[in-house]
């Protein structure tokens, strides 16, 4: 009788453990059980994540990926931020539908669960690269994915390296983008049918279009979001050769438009040339320190002074009666006049614009033979 009673309470004991643990891991997700000193304890399995900036880089891992919801743990970050998470993710694979919280105790870790929305880039990412059918409700998907197609024809040939196919789609999105907003649509400036299929956008529409052509080109991109100048910007990081490079088109695009004018002052610098005017939470993004496939760097575009300068051009002029072409000069000094530089007389007329917002300085140089 008493062994009954005991087996009763056993079985009773391990009823109620389970029953404990199942509301608690569907409610939580993230949590492990444990008997310590004959207690039942409860805890995360994970680390609590600890700023907006983390937890947006996790979302959009989710979304990446094709998730339609998630479930983490958090801790230091307030509701009033967890508002406002869409405007943290750039909305490029998509965004934060709903979601909801566990506590409103924000010191400690709780569970956040969030119900995701994927974006049209996710779709038209998938049919172009692994022939996946974009749903019928998503109704400007097919649009944007026909004017991919075009670019990337226009941008890509057989035989490209990795390199060469990255320069194409930049040069293409500062061609045929302009810096500015939308007046019938204004949210599209912020995104790649804006960039792209309307001509109009801000440094997200930017950053969108270019990281939505290089991701169907097969190469690996990043948006990275933090401030320059002052302001909210957001630009993008390419792996190529397995290393980072920092890229931002936005800065590259002549304001007001240049037609036919692309600078290439930030195209593959590293994350130490960019600090000088570009702020970001480091630790969500790759370091970038390679200068292998820097503009500059890999067609012999470095100048020590105006000294060698002139020696380059020169040497360019030599080859061709008309010319344009940048050069990254480590010394600028602070003022320069290629007029008095450039004294030959197969030289017919000589324009230069130098860009002095990264560390080094960055000039324009056109020239027409006679």
């Amino acid at each position: 009788m008493q062994e009954g009673k005991r087996r009763l309470q056993i079985l009773t004991w391990i009823l109620l453990f389970s029953v404990l643990f199942y509301f608690a891991n569907r409610h939580f997700h993230f949590v492990q059980c444990s008997i310590e000193d004959g207690k039942i304890k409860f805890s995360f399995m994970q680390e609590p994540i600890d700023s907006m900036e983390k937890l947006a880089k996790k979302v959009n891992e989710a979304l990446q990926s094709g998730e339609e919801e998630l479930n983490v743990v958090i801790e230091d970050i307030s509701n009033e931020e967890i508002e406002e998470i869409n405007s943290y993710l750039g909305g490029f694979w998509g965004n934060v539908a709903t979601y909801g919280v566990t506590s409103r105790k924000e010191t400690y870790p709780r569970n956040l669960q969030l119900e995701l929305e994927l974006s049209d880039n996710y779709y038209i990412y998938r049919c172009y690269a692994y022939g996946e059918d974009i749903p019928e409700s998503i109704s400007r998907a097919e649009e944007l994915l026909l004017k991919v197609r075009i670019a990337l024809a226009e941008c890509i040939r057989p035989g490209m390296t990795d390199y060469e196919k990255e320069l194409a789609i930049y040069e293409y999105v500062l061609t045929h983008c302009t810096y500015g907003f939308l007046e019938e649509n204004q949210d599209d400036s912020y995104n790649a049918y804006g960039a792209l299929l309307k001509g109009k956008a801000v440094c997200n529409g930017y950053a969108q279009a270019f990281m939505l052509l290089s991701s169907c080109a097969g190469l690996e991109t990043q948006i990275i979001y933090g401030d320059a100048g002052g302001e909210s910007h957001a630009w993008n990081c390419v792996k190529l050769d397995g290393e980072w490079y920092m890229v931002d088109a936005t800065w590259d695009d002549p304001l007001p438009d240049a037609s036919g004018r692309k600078y290439h002052a930030y195209f593959n610098v590293t994350s130490e040339y960019l600090r000088a005017n570009h702020t970001w939470e480091e630790d969500c993004f790759p370091e970038c320190t390679a200068e292998k496939y820097n503009y500059f760097y890999y067609n012999d575009l470095v100048c020590e002074d105006i000294s060698e300068l002139k020696g380059k051009i020169d040497a360019i002029l030599d080859e061709n009666r008309n010319a344009q072409v940048q050069f990254r000069v480590e010394d600028m000094g602070e003022s320069i006049s290629l007029q008095n530089i450039v004294n030959r007389t197969d030289v017919r007329q000589i324009a230069w614009q130098v860009e002095k917002s990264g560390p080094d300085g960055v000039i324009w140089v056109e020239i027409k033979g006679r």
